[in-house]
């Protein structure tokens, strides 16, 4: 039977004697399959009435997630103390064989997406599942392997990362942590790839995906100039080449904010002097 079906249902047939009513008692043991975990252990009387030629007897079954090593799991069911003056076979044990019904476990890694943040750390989280469940322990390699995001350097995106995950019997999924690099910059939508390499003990169904780091920074042009001091002094007799040409005074600008990458906007801004307590 499928071990999908739920109940195993055997049939007992009475051959003669069904002018009077009979009775055998039934009860369940373990083959390969183990009571608690693949069915459910069953014991009790099967009754049959006058004129009655058949009985059942009902089974249920363990429809689990978990791929079963090696062939079919087999249980069996015995019948004893016929009561009704009705007799048994020498082959009084009847076996049951549960077909399971998981394929092979494999192992895939699915796509991912986390809005970038405006600073510090924030997760891209890859989930790697193995379907179905093994009863073996499963172990993977898992790696970053680029992508349109920057990896380090000036305007890191991510940071880059492997890892050994390791399913314990049972165990279906696991996650692998990439940390992303929150900034203010406007800039388009980013990609990091991962992808899945040695595995042991199940195959790989779908070795790579894809983690985007959506872009959370709204456009802000070219940004904001400021001075970079509140105020500038030089003194009138000093003169270097270098430092204060022609005596003049160097005032500096500085611009920022969330710039525009993705237009590369410039910016330019106006200015004058006015009159304070120099003339």
């Amino acid at each position: 039977m499928n071990e999908g079906d739920g109940i195993a249902t055997l049939m007992l047939k009475r051959t003669t004697g069904t002018d009077r009513a009979a009775s055998v008692d039934y009860t369940t043991s373990n083959g390969t399959a183990t009571a608690g975990t693949d069915y459910t252990a069953a014991s009790g009387t099967a009754n049959f009435i006058v004129g009655q030629t058949t009985s059942t007897i009902q089974v249920p079954i363990t429809n689990d997630t978990l791929q079963e090593p090696g062939a079919d799991e087999t249980f069996n069911v015995t019948l004893s103390n016929p009561g009704g003056n009705a007799s048994i076979p020498a082959e009084n044990i009847a076996t049951v064989s549960i077909v399971d019904n998981e394929g092979t476990p494999s192992l895939s890694v699915a796509n991912t997406q986390v809005l970038e943040g405006n600073s510090g750390r924030t997760s891209l989280a890859f989930t790697v599942s193995l379907a179905p469940q093994s009863l073996q322990t499963v172990t993977v390699r898992i790696a970053t392997t680029g992508g349109t995001a920057v990896a380090s350097g000036t305007g890191q995106d991510y940071l880059p990362g492997s890892a050994t995950l390791t399913f314990a019997p049972g165990q279906s999924s696991k996650v692998f942590v990439v940390g992303v690099v929150g900034d203010v910059r406007v800039e388009d939508d980013d990609t990091v790839n991962v992808a899945l390499t040695s595995a042991q003990g199940a195959p790989v169904s779908r070795a790579t995906a894809v983690g985007t780091i959506l872009n959370d920074d709204e456009p802000g042009g070219g940004g904001t100039i400021s001075f970079l001091s509140s105020s500038y002094s030089v003194n009138e007799n000093v003169q270097d080449a270098t430092a204060n040409p022609r005596n003049s005074i160097r005032i500096t600008l500085g611009r920022s904010g969330k710039l525009d990458l993705i237009n590369e906007q410039s910016a330019t801004v106006r200015f004058s002097t006015g009159t304070g307590t120099a003339t």
